[in-house]
Order: structure tokens, then sequence, then C-alpha cells
């Protein structure tokens, strides 16, 4: 199934698997945001906030 647009010709299907695609990538992408999120830092447990001077 095959759509002209102006000059360019678009397979339909090939649009969609395409759209697919990057749909799937970005739903991976955020899970592993995700995961990062919760995974716990354990430097973080020895970074002190700046109290404003030096000890």
């Amino acid at each position: 199934m095959d759509m002209e647009i102006g000059s360019q010709s678009f397979n339909i299907r090939c649009v969609i698997n395409q759209v697919d695609n990057i749909y799937s990538v970005v739903q991976s992408t955020r899970a592993l945001v995700q995961e990062m999120q919760e995974i716990s830092d354990p430097a973080k447990n020895y970074v002190r906030p700046y109290s404003g001077h030096i000890s």
C-alpha cells in the first residue's frame, strides 16, 4: 500500500514499522532510566552537603 505525498512515495507498512521501532526504543529507554533511578547509589552516603565552613 503506497501513498503519494508530493514527489515522494511512502510505503505505509514501512512507516508504521519505523514508528513501532521508535516506540519500542523509547519504552526500553524509559524502563532503563526508571531502573537507574531505583538503584541506590552507595557513594551518596559519603557525600555531605556543604555547610558553609570547612571542618
